[in-house]
């Protein structure tokens, strides 16, 4: 039994009315879909992260300290001139929260460059670590290939 829309020119048959519901029913949905999805994303420069073979995940911190390949340096998203301003900023943080930073360094960063923000932070108390890319994560422990008959 199929029902009819009348109209003065035609009929139409009474899937007019289904396609129309069906359509409104998704874009209900896809604008539930857009308002519920969340898109995780680093404030700040772009940066090139280092890898290592066998890396351990540490949890995520509020303290992050991004350094690019041009030597900018970044305090939770806000540009810093020098390092003593990052010290500055480390010295006003809370003393109840986290004592963590992490630092996003790009893979060109100087190693002395890392060093000395590294030992700002530790004269400061704080644990520091060195975000990599997390590509080569692994579970298995350090494996370390040697040849048995070579000597040192």
């Amino acid at each position: 039994m199929y029902y009819h829309w009348r109209s003065h020119q035609h009929t139409l048959s009474s899937t007019f009315p289904t396609v129309i519901g069906l359509m409104g029913l998704f874009f209900v949905l896809l604008v539930v879909f857009l308002i519920c999805s969340q898109k995780v994303s680093m404030p700040g420069a772009k940066i090139e992260l280092p890898q290592f073979a066998n890396e351990e995940v540490t949890p995520v911190v509020r303290t992050i300290v991004t350094v690019t390949a041009e030597g900018k340096l970044f305090y939770n998203a806000r540009l810093l001139n020098n390092a003593e301003e990052l010290q500055t900023a480390l010295k006003a943080q809370e003393q109840g929260s986290e004592r963590q930073v992490v630092f996003y360094a790009d893979r060109n960063v100087p190693l002395e460059t890392l060093a000395m923000l590294f030992d700002i932070a530790r004269s400061l108390n704080f644990d520091a670590y060195l975000a990599t890319s997390g590509e080569s994560l692994q579970v298995r422990k350090n494996d370390v290939p040697h040849d048995d008959a070579s000597t040192l």
